[in-house]
């Protein structure tokens, strides 16, 4: 059974039809760039779970290494600490599992769990764009609750937090198991060209 993370194959079914090959062969042979948002993400959790300063995470975007990446990483800095500062939220503890789907098995790993407004969340950050694209975020959370719940809506809630200012949460699709067909689907497109790279 094949091991990828939650992001990688989301992402892989929303790459464009010509371009998914080359997905999976980067995921497979573990040539993908480094991704300039795992800074952003590390600083997140560090200023939640280990009383990090503010500082430290108002200024990560400076690890980004070059100018365009450094005005993206800025935009969700600010994004997100004018949404702390919104709905101020105590951090939680997150369940981590694999879950087996079409001969994969899906790593789910939320970035951060928080309280807020009288519930607790299971967030994946979105950082591409302002916005995840249409079904992005229904797939995702599909998954992260079959796989956390049993199809349940489970406790913590599993969200989208896009970060990029004005930070927006997605909400998770009322019949999460209406989607396992298509991850299924997908699945198996991704372990065909698996079987190729």
């Amino acid at each position: 059974m094949q091991r990828i993370t939650l992001t990688q194959f989301i992402d892989y079914i929303f790459e464009a039809p010509h371009k998914r090959k080359e997905v999976v062969k980067k995921i497979k042979h573990k040539d993908q760039m480094f991704s300039y948002y795992e800074p952003f993400k590390r600083a997140v959790r560090e200023y939640h779970y280990e009383e990090g300063d503010r500082q430290a995470l108002s200024s990560c975007w400076n690890l980004g290494t070059n100018d365009a990446q450094k005005r993206h990483l800025k935009a969700c800095v600010d994004g997100y600490l004018r949404w702390l500062d919104r709905v101020k939220p105590s951090p939680i503890e997150v369940p981590f599992t694999e879950y087996p789907i079409g001969g994969l098995a899906i790593r789910i790993n939320p970035d951060v769990g928080l309280g807020f407004r009288g519930s607790n969340y299971a967030l994946k950050l979105y950082l591409k764009e302002k916005t995840p694209p249409a079904g992005y975020d229904k797939l995702l959370t599909a998954l992260m609750i079959v796989a956390l719940g049993n199809g349940r809506i489970s406790d913590p809630k599993p969200r989208i937090l896009a970060v990029r200012d004005p930070a927006n949460i997605f909400r998770a699709p009322a019949h999460p198991e209406s989607h396992i067909a298509t991850l299924e689907m997908e699945s198996r497109s991704f372990l065909d060209w698996w079987a190729q790279v």
